[in-house]
Order: C-alpha cells, then structure tokens, then sequence
C-alpha cells in the first residue's frame, strides 16, 4: 500500500512539474507569438489558406494540387481522405462565398505551422447543401522553402 502511496505521489510531482514547466511554455509562446502575429510567415500562410478557399471557389484543380504535400491528409465526419479524393471534392464542389474569421497561426517549430479558424461557407457538394459555420484548422510543413500543406480538419459548428 505505502508503495502505491509513493508511485503515485512521485508521478503527481511529475504532472505538477509538467505544469508548470508547460506555462513557461504557453508564455513564451504568447511572446513569441505576439512577434510572429506580425510576421511574414504567419501573414503568408493565412494569404496562402485564403489562396485555397479561392482556387476551391474557382474550380482551379491545377493549381489547387501545388499547395499541398504529397502526403497530405484531410478529417472530415466522413472520413479520412488522401489528397486525390480532395482533389475531387473541389470538383464537386459549388462554392459560393466563404468567410474566414478567428485566424491564428502557431509556429511549433521552424518547419511547421498550425493554422485554426473559423469559416462561414455558402455552397453545395454533389448538389446537397453544405453552408454553415465550421472550425478548421491546417497544419503547414516548410519543404524545401515553400509552405506546403499536410493535414486539413473541418468540423460543422453545432
């Protein structure tokens, strides 16, 4: 009994230090985040999701395909889709207009940024209507100096 007492009281010290250490993180985040808001990186890589959203809207099939990685991976309630299958969701898809609001762009690590927003869309898939307000969020890898894609996540607002 005295040992589980011990285990657990060490892995709380553990959790507490994580804690702790994970809000110097957040603060240094918030600082670094403050000098990113205004960067280039962060004002190209929303240019860059609001570029999609247009080329979506376009139909522009072509040049949709050079925003993304190879091995990018979209989540949607339906599914996990490879980048062929959303290359003919735009296809299928009529886009009306769309709005993007609550933008913010965190920058884990000099290669990769975690985009998250809020969009409102107007338009149909397959003829079925699909406006609404959804969350989003996009995470973006540097390769070989241009941002590229990897993972796309939308979720209809309730």
């Amino acid at each position: 009994m005295k040992k589980h007492f011990t285990l657990a009281g060490v892995a709380l010290l553990g959790m507490i230090s994580l804690c702790f250490g994970q809000a110097d993180m957040d603060k240094a985040t918030k600082t670094k985040g403050k000098t990113m808001n205004q960067s280039l990186p962060h004002n190209a890589l929303i240019n860059r999701e609001l570029a999609l959203w247009e080329i979506v809207k376009n139909k522009q099939v072509e040049a949709y395909k050079t925003y993304y990685a190879d091995n990018f991976s979209a989540v949607y309630s339906d599914g996990v889709k490879d980048i062929n299958q959303e290359v003919e969701g735009v296809r299928n898809v009529d886009l009306k207009d769309y709005s993007l609001t609550e933008t913010k762009v965190v920058f884990p690590n000099k290669g990769t940024a975690v985009l998250t927003y809020k969009v409102t869309v107007h338009g149909s898939f397959k003829g079925e209507d699909i406006s609404g307000v959804y969350y989003a969020s996009s995470v973006w890898v540097n390769q070989g100096g241009k941002w590229l894609a990897i993972l796309h996540t939308e979720a209809k607002a309730q």
